[in-house]
């Protein structure tokens, strides 16, 4: 049987769809057609699992490459330490700490001596998760989501007090930084470094400003601040115009705290 939907426009006679729909489906034509779609069908499926088995053993070994990545920058990180040196050539000694616990590691670890031989050299053209420009991004995500923990914590202890004090970096470029201090709600005292930020005057009123938009950048209830500790510098502790004194009239419950 000849199916009249084999040729493009051959059927018109719409009043009877239902019944040539069945002869349509009867027909031999049909028929092979669906035995070769479905030939075709298995066929593509087993491709087809075979790419994404390797597309999983793919982001499996990723995987375990950052798992080792990040333990590494949380030891670095929890101690303090510079992550980068003068070189990001493997075996080299001006390398930095990030670089050489990683070659330590892999004296130990089969699986990230052979990435490193695979991987390790820079100019390969694929990604490592070794250079600096891949560590500063991860460093980065990963002091977005303890900042965000911190501010959760803030935010159920409710109040807070703010410390800052500005020094100049290495550049010579003033830093500002941000230390906030809050309550837990087993009565433990903490106190958490919160940012650097670059800062192009000392003057009280721009200091003002800074402050309040970190409190409003962290999302933070600025009349929940209630201390303000900072040194004796005039710019900070003047009584009228100082940083605690401006700070004061924006949130009346911050007591300057010598």
């Amino acid at each position: 049987m000849v199916s009249q939907f084999q040729e493009l426009g051959r059927h018109s006679d719409w009043h009877h769809i239902t019944e040539r729909l069945i002869e349509h489906k009867n027909s031999t034509t049909h028929r092979y057609a669906i035995c070769d779609y479905s030939k075709r069908s298995v066929e593509l499926k087993r491709i087809d699992c075979q790419l994404v088995k390797e597309y999983k053993t793919e982001v499996q070994y990723w995987r375990n490459i950052l798992k080792r990545t990040v333990a590494v920058i949380q030891f670095i990180s929890q101690r303090g330490l510079t992550f980068f040196g003068d070189s990001e050539i493997l075996n080299n000694s001006h390398n930095g700490n990030f670089l050489g616990i990683i070659e330590l590691l892999a004296k130990l670890d089969p699986f990230l001596k052979e990435h490193l031989n695979n991987y390790g050299n820079k100019s390969s053209g694929k990604s490592n998760y070794i250079l600096s420009y891949t560590i500063r991004k991860l460093i980065s995500l990963m002091a977005d989501k303890v900042l965000n923990v911190i501010v959760e914590e803030i935010k159920n202890a409710k109040y807070f007090g703010l410390f800052v004090d500005s020094t100049p970096d290495v550049t010579r470029i003033n830093q500002l930084a941000i230390v906030l201090r809050y309550v837990k709600s087993d009565g433990r005292a903490i106190e958490r470094f919160i940012k650097f930020l670059d800062i192009y005057s000392h003057t009280a009123e721009y200091l003002t400003s800074t402050v309040i938009e970190t409190i409003k950048q962290l999302s933070l209830n600025i009349e929940n601040f209630v201390g303000q500790p900072y040194d004796n510098a005039s710019n900070m502790v003047g009584k009228y115009t100082g940083l605690q004194a401006r700070i004061k009239k924006i949130a009346p419950d911050a007591e300057y705290l010598p």
